[in-house]
């Protein structure tokens, strides 16, 4: 008898403990708690054995867990999550992977030597353009290929208009030349 008392007494100090008493109180199976808050079974037995180290899930999810649960069974969600607060539950440290930091350091050194190699070709990228520019203003611009030299002095015969009619005697006076020599 003493046993069983030490036992719910150990039980109501443990939240495990506080949340089965609730449980059974209210006469409700642990399926029936899995079932409405959709966790298995075996979270639910975890949880009230005080074995959170098993549930393999990070402490903000094993607070909701527990909140929820006391909120189930009618319990102050705020005590039930301070309790377990005090309980002292943390996330596990991973331990950080050499080989990762390794990896990381050269990763950085080759991005290091791409920014190096990029800036190079951005810096003679734009040195070449001034000089391109600064060649374009210093000298005047002159188009040699589509402007032709033009003479300041009068041309040696006059320009001939051009009409329809003058080019058809033109023609004409250049065949009859031509025959006239072909003939003579």
């Amino acid at each position: 008898m003493d046993d069983e008392n030490n036992t719910q007494q150990h039980d109501l100090k443990s939240i495990g403990g506080i949340l089965l008493l609730a449980r059974t109180e209210m006469g409700l199976s642990q399926d029936d708690i899995a079932k409405k808050l959709y966790l298995s079974i075996t979270y639910i037995a975890l949880i009230e054995n005080d074995e959170f180290d098993q549930l393999q899930q990070k402490a903000v999810f094993i607070r909701g867990y527990i909140r929820s649960y006391a909120r189930l069974v009618n319990l102050p969600e705020d005590e039930i999550v301070s309790l377990l607060d005090r309980s002292g539950i943390k996330d596990k440290e991973k331990p950080r992977d050499e080989s990762y930091r390794s990896t990381r350091e050269q990763i950085n050194a080759r991005d290091k030597n791409m920014r190096i190699v990029t800036y190079s070709i951005v810096g003679l990228f734009l040195v070449l353009l001034f000089i391109w520019w600064h060649s374009r203003v210093s000298t005047p611009h002159t188009n040699k290929i589509l402007a032709p030299q033009m003479s300041l002095s009068a041309p040696a015969t006059a320009p001939v208009a051009t009409t329809p009619n003058n080019v058809n005697a033109n023609k004409t006076k250049s065949l009859k030349q031509q025959l006239t020599r072909d003939n003579g």
